[in-house]
């Protein structure tokens, strides 16, 4: 099957445009009426047959999206009424699909008007593959008016531009249709692809069928300009040039190929001079496969146009692949669309050589540099600008323009392989297929000043090793290793090197590196042990398996490439000593590097990313947002943003992707679905980057702000309102109202007593940077609004500052001053008054809320120019510390690099002698110096249960240690908390008696007080052993009682458990005799146990006594009973 067939067979091509209509108002959202039949013939075979499930995605995103889906006749039909956007998203859904696409093939189009007014028509061609719009005016009732203008040629090989048609409404007509055909001129029996209708509102004067986000520039990686450069052309002696020569004559140049509608001349031109110089090696003519280049080149080059990619022929492995070189055609047939590149594919033929002859892609050689070329290699490949009328046209004859019609530029590649000179022109041939031209070919006029067709600019040629080379010729074919290693780790790589040359290398050795780009040279990082590789024939390959290689753990932890390099002692003498290193085509990970958050409107610095390689950041979006920008600044080179939510991103899957050439990129998503978005950094160049992610939600209430305090990580949506307020004092001498860190162009409005709108403020600097600021001398007292407009969407930090006079400070050493403020560029002053024999004198501002410097002086106050001490930070948070101060009145300056709050204190450290604490008395108003020592000691008595040292009120990191018997060390001591608070506290339970220090060290200067509290046991008693009844008979019981003077419980115990027992309070008479009870009390932690208590009691026989008392004194008697009634003594 011929590869014309195969276009016509399988039409698909993404182009990635997308519809939008533009009226006279600035605003639009008129809907349209449409329907669109896209023929699907053999793609959906293809689709399956590459397991692709991107032609069900397509048609799910479009469901979504509110489109009508049906079939008819094996035809995917789409209709609907949606406004503009929303038919954007559905025609051209902008995910890089070959399935659905509108401009895959010839296009019938027709629009129906709802007046007949005059009409312009802006679409999107292809005109480097020879596809032009043009008005069927037999089948219409409109004729075009004048010729088509071309507009918006960008910079790269195979790009679309914008066809701009004027249409005329025919006065004889009384409908209102214009029908349209996108076709090759040349090739009018190519079938239709797509048929599309629309029905357009009244009132819309111009229908623009173009993409939304156009291709600005073909990008080329630095290592484009091969590395490896092989020796310059030795040009012939001039006038030795034949006056025509013709490659074709000598049977090397093979049949014109077809691109059909993919921009792929870029490929096609590679390829074409890659077959040519297989030829001209003596090698067998070969088809190569232009789809190998189209799917899988590392560049994101695609249907929408590319560069030369001979790198891809010589010494850079494509995606998925694991071997260097050309791919045959039968390998990888043609589709005409980007395709997919998922497998490794065998690789029949390598280039030993490439180069620009100029070294550059973008300028001109000379007619005899072009010449000796194509002499020497067979044909070079190089651009002309084909977008204009004259070359889609050309029939015959020398083609020569007389102006350039692609902006000074070129934007198509061709393949030149001869030249006559008798006409001044060059063989060129066009990969449009035979019926263009004559026969495929041009012959097109001189161009060596680039003023009109520009041919031949960056025109490069490429060498095959071949017959006639009597050479070795060594070169690493493929290298694998591990995705991961760890720093100062060990793996193991895997590299094939073959001969490629016609005669036998000798043995050589395989040598392994790790370079931080993916062109590797010797001066990269040498890693394991170099591989021996016996001698080998020609076309022979060996295969140094698993090789041990130790990453060194000096390596900063990123993305690498692991590569080897044959012939790394050069023994071996080769036709081509420029082509013996490889890097593994995938970036390995050397070290961790984790996914990272991002928190919206916060600004991630000093990121950065390898050549080829990948960071990734997410933010997780919640319900009702209604923007979500993100956003990378501060590049340093060319880095791509790729976005998607619910997975990461990749080159061929993403939401949004700018595709600059500048590395600042922005990608903007109104109302985002909720949950996890992901921003995948690539680097199309290796490069240093800022990152930011901001969400901005529904409208919230106004805020209120206050003085010298900055909020961060607000945001506004494209034209909305956020609204803040503070009120200002009577005697303000000063108002100013801030936006900072703004991402976008966002504008503040004020005014007093309302809130401001567009028209009604007090001020407004309207500038382009979203920095803005605004200052009131002597504001109204009462309540002032900023407004903060989004001329874009963005993220920004506010402020608000009033000055208020203010005087200077006199500090008291260890007491902070807080809530104090200063005005951007402003200054506050404080004072404090050293006395002689001073230790040191800290001087610091903490709390701080923006960034605030200080300057210390003594005698006078500090300036810019003069001070003793600035430290000069970012934070606001500064500390000066002076060691042995001049004794007499030092200065504080506090200066607002930006407008803050902040609280400040003074610390004068006396010369210390070691001080003596008192048990429980705090000892207040102690200060240390930085990095200094201060000493206290407290004896312990005996019987101490515990010791508490400890530092309180500190106001700056302060660290205690303790040590008993001597003065504590950094090394040597009992304890030591380190927090860093300077609050701190050390516990001793039951301590050794004696002398404990504790030793309180400046981790930070401040001042603290400081406390020791012993802990002891006291003595305690026990009273009298009470009886009740104070009479006890065998088999009775009595009660008995004793308390603690501590008021703990007593236990009891019998020491004569043959008279009495014990059973908790009660004693029980055994026998006749005398019960002795002891009363015991153990203490506790705060008392010693108590002496013991002894108590008796008789216990007589079991006779009980009738008491008969005694009236008036007389009578009374005791008679013997058998039951006890009445205690003994009680009569």
């Amino acid at each position: 099957m011929s590869k014309l067939t195969q276009v016509v067979l399988a039409a698909c091509i993404l182009l990635g445009t997308a519809v939008s209509f533009a009226a006279p108002s600035a605003k639009m959202n008129s809907k349209l009426q449409w329907q669109a039949e896209i023929t699907m013939n053999l793609n959906q075979v293809k689709y399956q047959q590459d397991n692709d499930n991107a032609f069900a995605s397509t048609i799910k995103k479009a469901q979504a999206k509110g489109a009508n889906i049906g079939v008819r006749d094996g035809n995917i039909i789409l209709s609907g009424t949606q406004d503009i956007d929303n038919l954007r998203n559905i025609l051209f859904d902008g995910s890089n699909i070959d399935s659905i696409n509108f401009l895959g093939g010839p296009v019938t189009m027709t629009v129906n008007l709802a007046d007949s007014a005059d009409f312009t028509l802006k679409l999107q061609a292809l005109m480097t593959a020879g596809y032009t719009w043009s008005v069927d005016s037999e089948n219409s009732d409109y004729s075009q008016d004048g010729d088509a203008v071309y507009e918006n040629h960008n910079r790269g090989i195979g790009t679309p531009t914008t066809q701009v048609i004027k249409i005329k409404h025919s006065k004889s007509s009384t409908s209102n249709v214009v029908k349209l055909k996108y076709q090759r001129p040349f090739d009018k029996t190519e079938p239709v692809r797509t048929k599309l209708e629309l029905w357009v509102p009244r009132g819309l004067r111009t229908l623009e069928l173009t993409d939304p986000k156009p291709v600005k520039s073909i990008k080329s990686k630095s290592s484009q300009n091969v590395k490896d450069d092989a020796p310059p052309i030795t040009l012939p002696a001039l006038k030795s040039f034949p006056a025509a020569y013709d490659s074709r004559s000598s049977g090397i140049v093979p049949a014109v190929r077809n691109q059909g509608s993919c921009g792929s001349c870029w490929a096609f031109g590679t390829v074409g001079v890659m077959e040519i110089a297989v030829a001209k090696s003596g090698n067998s003519m070969a088809d190569l496969s232009e789809q190998f280049l189209v799917s899988c080149n590392r560049d994101n080059w695609s249907c929408n146009g590319g560069l030369t990619a001979s790198k891809y022929h010589y010494n850079t492995l494509g995606l998925s692949q694991t071997g260097l070189g050309a791919v045959l055609e039968s390998s990888k047939p043609y589709t005409a669309t980007n395709g997919s590149c998922s497998i490794a594919y065998p690789h029949s033929h390598v280039a030993s050589s490439w180069q620009f002859i100029t070294g550059s892609e973008w300028t001109m050689p000379t007619n005899d540099q072009i010449k000796a070329a194509i002499m020497t290699y067979g044909a070079v490949t190089a651009g002309v600008c084909a977008g204009v009328s004259g070359f889609l046209n050309y029939t015959g004859g020398v083609y020569n323009p007389t102006s350039n019609g692609c902006g000074g530029s070129t934007d198509h590649q061709i393949v030149l392989v001869g030249w006559n000179d008798a006409t001044q022109s060059w063989i060129l041939r066009n990969s449009w297929g035979s019926s263009w031209g004559e026969s495929g070919y041009m012959r097109i006029h001189y161009d060596p000043s680039g003023t009109s067709s520009r041919v031949g600019e960056g025109a490069s040629w490429i060498a095959v090793a071949g017959n006639a080379n009597n050479s070795p010729d060594l070169m690493i074919t493929s290298i694998t290793s591990a995705a991961n290693v760890p720093l100062g780790g060990s793996t193991t790589v895997t590299a094939v090197v073959k001969n490629q040359g016609s005669v036998s290398a000798a043995a050589s050795r395989i040598g392994f590196y790790l370079s931080t780009d993916s062109m590797l040279t010797q001066t990269d990082i040498t890693i394991g042990s170099a591989c021996d590789v016996p001698a080998l024939g020609a076309g022979q390959t060996f295969t140094c398996s698993d090789v041990a290689v130790n990453i060194p753990a000096t390596v900063t932890t990123g993305e690498y490439y692991m590569g080897a390099y044959a012939d790394d002692t050069s023994v071996v003498a080769e036709s081509n000593e420029n082509n013996n290193g490889l890097a593994a085509s995938n970036a390995i990970m050397v070290g961790t590097i984790v996914d990272t958050q991002l928190t919206s409107g916060v600004t991630i610095d000093n990121q950065s990313v390898s050549l080829n390689g990948w960071k990734y950041y997410y933010i997780d979006v919640p319900e009702g947002a209604t923007n979500l920008t993100l956003v990378t600044t501060n590049a340093t080179s060319d880095v791509d943003i790729y976005t998607q939510v619910g997975a990461k991103p990749t080159l061929n899957s993403s939401v949004c992707s700018p595709y600059l050439s500048s590395g600042n990129e922005s990608c903007s998503q109104a109302n985002p679905t909720a949950g996890r978005w992901w921003l995948g950094v690539y680097g199309y160049e290796a490069g240093s980057f800022s990152v930011t992610g901001t969400i901005v939600t529904s409208p919230t209430a106004d805020t209120q702000l206050t003085n010298g305090v900055t909020i961060n990580w607000e945001s506004v949506a494209l034209d909305g309102w956020k609204y803040y307020y503070i009120d200002v004092p009577e005697g303000a001498t000063n108002l100013t109202l801030v936006t900072t860190n703004a991402t976008g162009d966002v504008d503040i409005y004020t005014q007093v007593g309302s809130k401001p709108t567009l028209d009604s403020y007090v001020c407004s600097p309207y500038l382009s940077s979203g920095n803005e600021s605004c200052s009131q001398a002597n504001p109204t007292a009462g309540r002032w609004w900023l407004g903060v407009h989004g001329y874009e969407a963005s993220s920004y930090s506010v402020t608000a500052i009033a000055a208020i006079s203010t005087s200077d400070v006199n500090l008291t050493s260890g007491v902070t001053v807080n809530n104090e403020s200063v005005l951007y560029s402003s200054w506050r002053y404080y004072y404090i008054d050293v006395p002689a024999g001073a230790e040191s004198l800290i001087l610091t501002t903490t709390n701080a809320t923006g960034d605030v410097d200080i300057y210390t002086q003594v005698g006078a106050k500090p300036t810019l120019n003069s001070y003793v001490c600035s430290p000069y930070l970012s934070s606001g948070n500064e500390s000066c510390t002076q060691a042995n101060p001049t004794a007499g009145r030092w200065w504080l300056g506090v200066r607002g690099y930006e407008a803050g709050n902040y609280s400040v204190t003074g610390t004068i450290v006396m010369a210390s002698v070691d001080t003596e604490l008192v048990d429980d008395v705090a000892i207040n108003g102690e200060s240390v110096a930085y990095n200094s020592w201060r000493y206290y000691y407290i004896d312990i008595p005996a019987g101490a249960t515990s010791l508490t040292l400890s530092s309180t009120n500190a106001t700056g990191d302060v660290d205690i240690y303790t040590q008993v018997g001597s003065k504590p060390t950094l090394d040597s001591y009992v304890c030591r908390p380190y927090l860093s608070s300077g609050n701190e506290a050390c516990s001793q339970a039951n301590p050794t008696t004696g002398r404990w220090w504790l030793g309180v060290h400046g981790y930070e200067g401040g001042s603290y007080s400081v406390t020791g509290d012993i802990g002891s046991r006291v003595d305690q008693t026990i009273g009298p052993i009470i009886f009740s009844p104070n009479l006890l008979a065998v088999g009775g019981t009595t009660t008995i009682n004793a308390t603690a003077s501590s008021g703990l419980p007593v236990t009891f115990n019998s020491i004569t458990s043959s008279i009495c027992s014990v059973n908790n309070n009660t004693v029980a008479g055994i026998s006749v005799g005398s019960c002795g009870i002891v009363a015991t009390q153990n203490g506790n932690a705060n008392y010693n146990p108590a002496q013991i208590q002894t108590g008796y009691i008789a216990v007589t026989s079991a006779t009980n006594y009738t008491v008969t008392p005694r009236v008036n004194g007389r009578g009374g008697s005791i008679s013997p009973n058998s039951v006890q009634t009445v205690a003994r003594g009680s009569a």
